[in-house]
């Protein structure tokens, strides 16, 4: 799924439903990477969002960008 925010298309996945608690990944590399066998389990009590940050994966940092 993707939303833009400020002119940048931010690529997430979604797991579960319930509370929702957001993943954020380390700086080399990408939601999916840090938190995939995580994530289906914490999807069993919470709705999961992890994104890709800005220039990361599958979203755009069409400023180029980055800070956390």
């Amino acid at each position: 799924m993707y939303l833009t925010l400020n002119s940048s298309s931010i690529y997430y996945e979604e797991y579960g439903d319930g509370f929702p608690i957001i993943l954020i990944h380390g700086s080399t590399v990408t939601g999916h990477a840090d938190w995939s066998h995580i994530a289906p389990q914490l999807a069993k009590k919470f709705r999961v969002i992890i994104p890709d940050c800005r220039g990361h994966g599958k979203s755009s940092n069409p400023n180029l960008s980055y800070s956390f």
